[in-house]
């Protein structure tokens, strides 16, 4: 009995073995969008926003500084004066909806909530507007280290700001800023508009400015307690008035709107009615920022003569004093005469005046510029040398 046939699996033939297997083309998998490029535009630039918070907020501020030095001209510019009581008010009204808002949990209507999202930045630009302008008059109405004060303090005002540590104690910092900036407003403003600069008009600048904060402390304490309203309002807001002070009676604030455009030591001032100012000197000193003599060269019957522009506002009418000092080698500076001056706004170019001293000795002199209230428009410091020689001398005259 034959066995059963048995079925083999199919081998491959060895020409079937040698071919290789057909190759078919496979596109590598799609990579996966990473988080970024998954977000829209705005998106996106909603990310940056949140990462460079802090960069932002010193953009805004930045953004006010650059702005107001575009746009300033004088300090009695009606448009301009105009322009930074709206800020103030607006500032003061952002200040108090943000007291409520981190308070009183209040929240924007519909309608104002995606504005109110740039509220902490409409505060930066007004408040670096501000500053700014302040800045720049302050910077033009100081004289020496004064100014380097000021521009220091605001640096420190604006590096302040934006520490992480002052933003967890909420618009505290921004209050301070907001204090120096009614003070320096209100400081300025009263001198325009009365024409003349005295103790007073500061203190009632002060004043005001307690006054323009007294909501703001008013609403804190109906929210918070009277203890949050002197924490977040009275004690940023009263340090920095007391701080204003006490730099006004030390002579530190500089005497806006006053401002010294020059100021020279010369042989001869000479000036006809409706003509220029003829200046007189020996040699000029070839600096930009100086005038006149830097060395007296003083022969007998010379008379020194120190001649000054100084900017008034509009409607100014006021006083000035230019006190004498000279360099006692055991004394320090000594005064010896004080002249009385007026001033006006006569000229575009700064009020033209001069005083002459025929009673000197050889040695170091300054001349300082000083307002009713007896702080300093400017200086000059020149060194005076007795001339024993008799040739004849040639005189540089310049207009002044």
């Amino acid at each position: 009995m034959s066995s059963p046939a048995h079925s083999e699996p199919p081998t491959s033939s060895s020409s079937e073995s040698s071919q290789s297997p057909s190759l078919v083309a496979v596109s590598p998998p799609a990579p996966a969008l990473t988080e970024s490029q998954k977000l829209s535009v705005s998106q996106r630039l909603q990310v940056l926003r949140t990462r460079y918070s802090q960069l932002e907020a010193v953009l805004f501020f930045a953004a006010g500084f650059t702005f107001d030095a575009v746009m300033l001209d004088r300090i009695d510019d009606e448009l301009m004066l105009w322009q930074q009581i709206v800020y103030l008010g607006v500032a003061g009204l952002v200040l108090g909806l943000t007291f409520r808002h981190e308070m009183a949990g209040w929240h924007p209507p519909a309608w104002a909530a995606k504005p109110w999202k740039y509220s902490e930045h409409l505060l930066h630009f007004m408040l670096g507007t501000l500053l700014n302008a302040y800045t720049l008059f302050y910077f033009k109405a100081a004289s020496g280290p004064v100014a380097v004060l000021f521009l220091v303090l605001i640096g420190c005002l604006l590096a302040i700001n934006e520490m992480p540590l002052f933003h967890k104690m909420g618009p505290v910092v921004v209050m301070g800023i907001f204090s120096y900036a009614l003070t320096s407003y209100f400081g300025y403003l009263i001198p325009v508009l009365v024409g003349s600069i005295r103790v007073w008009m500061f203190l009632t600048a002060v004043f005001l400015a307690l006054l323009c904060m007294a909501p703001l402390f008013y609403f804190v304490e109906r929210w918070r307690g009277r203890n949050e309203a002197i924490l977040k309002v009275g004690v940023p807001g009263g340090a920095v008035q007391g701080f204003m002070l006490a730099l006004y009676f030390f002579h530190a604030i500089p005497p806006v709107p006053l401002a010294l455009e020059s100021i020279g030591v010369y042989h001869k001032v000479e000036h006809t009615r409706g003509g220029p100012w003829r200046l007189s000197m020996l040699e000029p000193s070839g600096l930009f920022h100086r005038h006149g003599d830097t060395e007296f060269l003083a022969r007998k019957g010379d008379k020194i003569h120190v001649f000054v522009r100084i900017f008034a506002p509009r409607g100014f009418h006021d006083r000035i004093f230019m006190r004498w000092f000279r360099q006692d080698p055991v004394r320090g500076w000594v005064q010896t005469d004080p002249i009385q001056l007026a001033i006006a706004d006569r000229e575009e170019r700064g009020y033209p005046t001069f005083s002459t001293k025929a009673n000197y000795q050889a040695g170091k002199w300054r001349v300082e510029v000083q307002t009713e209230d007896g702080r300093t428009v400017g200086e000059q410091i020149f060194t005076l040398v007795d001339d024993t020689s008799t040739t004849p001398r040639d005189f540089v005259v310049e207009d002044g």
